[in-house]
């Protein structure tokens, strides 16, 4: 029996362990005392757990709006391809 969100489970542990699991080491290794270590290891969990669900709860936003609001699907796409080319025009001037 297969579940279907397994896999994208397993992925994003992975993907978000993978930047954390740096941060954390590379602080766990200038404290000396297990209990500031552990102290650490919990509030920087609960952090970068605060942190990811308030940036998906603000990714999710658009998508809600999208989905009450007949003209929001439009916006958001013309808002989306507005903030593309800025980003890109921004990011080429800065290159030259």
């Amino acid at each position: 029996e297969r579940r279907p969100g397994a896999r994208a489970f397993v992925v994003g542990i992975v993907h978000g362990l993978a930047g954390s699991a740096a941060v954390a080491l590379l602080v766990l290794t200038t404290l000396r005392s297990p209990w500031a270590a552990a102290l650490y290891l919990l509030i920087f969990g609960a952090g970068t757990v605060a942190g990811m669900t308030a940036l998906t709860g603000a990714m999710a936003l658009p998508v809600t709006l999208a989905l009450r609001l007949r003209w929001a699907p439009r916006a958001l796409a013309f808002g989306a391809g507005v903030g593309s080319v800025a980003f890109g025009v921004v990011y080429a001037v800065r290159l030259l």
